[in-house]
C-alpha cells in the first residue's frame, strides 16, 4: 500500500511540474509577443482605418447600418476580404493596448490549434509546442507584417485561426471515425463557421479547402460515415471561398495588379518555383537536422 501511495504521489508531482512548465512556457511566449506587439507602431493602412467610420453619414453611430455598409463596401471595392477588412476597422478603433492583448492571445490560440492538430490523440508534448513557435518565427515571410502589424494580422492571422478551427474539427472527426458531432444542432454553427473560414483569405482558405477535400477522400475510402455536420462544414467552406473569389472587389484588385506589373508568365512561374523550392529545402533541412540529432541520441543510448 505504501508503495502504491508513493507511486501516486510521484505521478501527481510529475503532473504538477508538467503543468507548471506549460503555464510558464505559454506565459513567457505571451509576454514576449505582447511586448513586441506593444512596441510595433501604427503603419500605413492603420492610420486610414482609425478614422474610417467618420466617412459614414451618421459617423458610425448606427452600428448595424454601419456594419452592413462596411461589409458591402469591402466586398465591392478591394479584394473582397470582408472579414479581414472588418477586423482592420475594429482593431484600429479599440485602444492599442487592448488590441495588443487580444492579438497576443490570438497568436497563442493559433499555435495551440496547430499543436492540437499535429498532436491529436497523443500525450502532451511541450517540446512540439515550442518547436511550432520556432518554426513560425523562422519560416513565415514578413513575420512582423502578419503577426504584429494591426492591419496585417487582421487579414492573415485571424483568418488563419478560423481555418485551423475547421481543420481541427476534421482532425477530431477523422480520429474518432465519425463518432462525434452527430447532433443535428451542429449544422447551423458548422455552416456559419464554414462560410467565415472560406471567405477569410484567398490563399489560406484555398489551402484549407484542398486539405479538407483530401480528408473527404480518406473518409470515403475508409468508409467513415459523413454526417450532416461535417458535410455542411465542407460545403460552407466552399461556398465562403466562392463568395470571396467571385467578389467584385477581388476582380478589381486583380485588374489593378495586372496593370501594375507586366511580368511574363514564364518569369512568374520561375519566381514561384524559386520561392517554394528554397522554402521547401529550408523545412527539409531543419527536419533532417532534428532527425540526425535524434538518431545520434538513440545510438548513444544503445552503446
Amino acid at each position: 500500500m505504501k508503495e502504491d501511495n508513493k507511486g501516486t504521489i510521484s505521478k501527481n508531482i510529475q503532473f504538477i511540474r508538467s503543468g507548471g512548465l506549460w503555464i510558464a512556457s505559454i506565459s513567457v511566449i505571451f509576454i514576449a509577443f505582447f511586448i513586441i506587439n506593444y512596441l510595433t507602431p501604427a503603419v500605413a493602412d492603420d492610420f486610414y482605418y482609425r478614422g474610417y467610420l467618420k466617412n459614414f453619414p451618421d459617423g458610425g453611430d448606427n452600428v448595424l447600418k454601419t456594419f452592413w455598409q462596411l461589409l458591402k463596401g469591402f466586398y465591392n471595392s478591394w479584394s473582397g476580404r470582408v472579414m479581414g477588412y472588418t477586423f482592420m476597422v475594429v482593431f484600429n478603433i479599440i485602444p492599442p493596448v487592448v488590441f495588443d492583448l487580444i492579438n497576443s492571445a490570438a497568436y497563442i490560440f493559433l499555435v495551440y490549434l496547430i499543436y492540437k492538430i499535429s498532436n491529436f490523440g497523443k500525450k502532451p508534448d511541450l517540446k512540439l509546442f515550442i518547436l511550432i513557435n520556432i518554426f513560425l518565427w523562422i519560416f513565415i515571410p514578413d513575420y512582423g507584417q502578419i503577426m504584429f502589424w494591426t492591419s496585417g494580422s487582421a487579414n492573415y492571422l485571424y483568418p488563419a485561426v478560423f481555418d485551423l478551427i475547421v481543420l481541427l474539427v476534421f482532425r477530431k472527426y477523422s480520429y474518432e471515425k465519425g463518432q462525434c458531432f452527430k447532433c443535428i444542432l451542429w449544422i447551423l454553427p458548422a455552416l456559419i463557421l464554414g462560410i467565415i473560414a472560406g471567405c477569410g483569405m484567398e490563399n489560406i482558405s484555398a489551402g484549407m479547402i484542398i486539405i479538407l477535400t483530401l480528408y473527404m477522400v480518406v473518409f470515403i475510402k475508409n468508409k467513415i460515415v459523413l454526417n450532416p455536420m461535417v458535410t455542411t462544414l465542407y460545403l460552407g467552406c466552399i461556398a465562403g471561398y466562392c463568395i470571396l473569389f467571385f467578389s467584385p472587389g477581388n476582380s478589381a484588385r486583380a485588374g489593378i495588379e495586372d496593370n501594375r506589373s507586366n511580368l511574363s508568365f514564364l518569369f512568374k512561374c520561375f519566381i514561384t518555383g524559386y520561392y517554394w523550392v528554397f522554402f521547401g529545402l529550408g523545412i527539409f533541412t531543419v527536419m533532417l537536422i532534428f532527425w540526425l540529432l535524434k538518431y545520434k541520441k538513440n545510438n548513444l543510448y544503445k552503446t
